[in-house]
């Protein structure tokens, strides 16, 4: 095999391990998610038709522990620990959505439906 070839096999073979780590962690990311929005259902049915809501914080509780994601124990003011936290969350999400926006402008423009 010519050492174009081999080099570029091995760059093929790299990118493509970099797109499966890539499509694992998306898969990864897209269960978390899931799991959070499934017990945060389950609680709202615990509250709502169930034992009440101690035993509904239970089921956020323990979805949060088992990961290791509860807050740190001296965060007493929930607003002011939320409203700190989420602001570098909001701040990625519209660097994301500027990105598609600007993805979908430049498809509009070859003609391509996004």
């Amino acid at each position: 095999m010519h050492s174009c070839a081999i080099v570029l096999n091995g760059k093929l073979a790299a990118k493509t391990k970099d797109l499966e780590r890539a499509h694992m962690r998306i898969r990864e990311m897209d269960l978390l998610f899931g799991r959070y929005i499934l017990a945060m259902r389950s609680a709202l049915i615990e509250q709502e038709h169930g034992k009440g809501s101690e035993a509904a914080m239970v089921w956020i509780f323990n979805s949060l522990a088992g990961p290791g994601e509860l807050p740190p124990e001296d965060e007493t003011d929930a607003q002011a620990y939320f409203d700190r936290e989420i602001a570098p969350v909001d701040e990625s999400l519209q660097e994301i959505m500027s990105f598609w926006e600007a993805d979908r402008q430049a498809n509009a423009a070859k003609g391509v439906k996004s």
